[in-house]
């Protein structure tokens, strides 16, 4: 039961490692491991919780005639291996059919509530990194000489959408 308590409570890789009492014991390790999964599939769930409040912003911020197409949220657990570390989700960025907005969040489990910027797509430019190895993927978004970085967890954010949103958009406003 005392193992079972500990298992309970371990947050860190170092807890995971050491429920077996020895660091680096295969048990510790398959537990770790699949922590691993069970966390990522939890940040998936709730990245889906954040894009369908993104989509509902959009809808009232630009009206249900523009909707959102693509979006992306910072969402990530700081890297600690001794200490807990909160969830990190402070912006989005949301692409419609002609409009990029980057929204910011008043708390991790809250919702939009400031809108850092609105602007055409157009005027602002899109930069998608990470995914190599193993690098956290980001994106960069540019307007005049502001920027807002937002992060997310490797094989969680999907960049390439933000990206072929945001080219969608400028070739759509180029023929117009």
């Amino acid at each position: 039961m005392q193992e079972r308590h500990r298992l309970g409570e371990a947050t860190t890789a170092a807890d995971w490692l050491g429920i077996s009492g020895t660091p680096f014991s295969g048990a510790a390790f398959f537990v770790g491991l699949s922590f691993l999964f069970v966390e990522r599939d939890a940040y998936r769930k709730f990245r889906q919780w954040t894009l369908d409040q993104l989509a509902a912003a959009t809808a009232y911020l630009v009206g249900p005639d523009e909707p959102m197409v693509a979006g992306e949220t910072t969402l990530y657990r700081p890297p600690s291996f001794l200490t807990v570390q909160a969830t990190v989700r402070d912006f989005a960025v949301v692409i419609t059919a002609a409009h990029v907005l980057v929204l910011r969040f008043d708390r991790p489990d809250g919702q939009p509530r400031w809108v850092a910027l609105a602007a055409r797509a157009t005027d602002v430019q899109i930069i998608a990194s990470g995914e190599f190895l193993r690098a956290r993927p980001t994106i960069v978004v540019r307007h005049g000489s502001q920027s807002w970085t937002i992060q997310g967890m490797a094989r969680v954010m999907q960049h390439v959408p933000i990206v072929a949103a945001w080219k969608a958009a400028l070739v759509a406003q180029v023929k117009t």
